[in-house]
């Protein structure tokens, strides 16, 4: 799907009935054009089938970071002396 930068799908090892599907997208407007679609549409489906209605939720991050997140978190709270 256009936008779609990456999906995981996980099985919880403990509760074989859950599952956890993670998304990530490159704008929201791609994400808007896909909730729309015939592909989610059909998982929604799937999903409406289920004994359990489903935990659905959706995490909207504004900013991603690598190592030096850590590295400045760091210096805040230890300044050099």
């Amino acid at each position: 799907m256009p936008g779609c930068l990456g999906c995981q799908l996980y099985m919880d090892a403990e509760n074989q009935d859950a599952f956890l599907l993670i998304e990530e997208w490159a704008s929201q407007s791609q994400l808007d054009r896909y909730l729309g679609s015939d592909a989610c549409k059909r998982l929604v489906a799937l999903m409406e089938m289920s004994l359990r209605p489903p935990l659905i939720r959706f995490d909207d991050v504004s900013r991603t970071g690598e190592i030096e997140v850590i590295e400045s978190a760091r210096r805040a709270r230890w300044p050099a002396a």
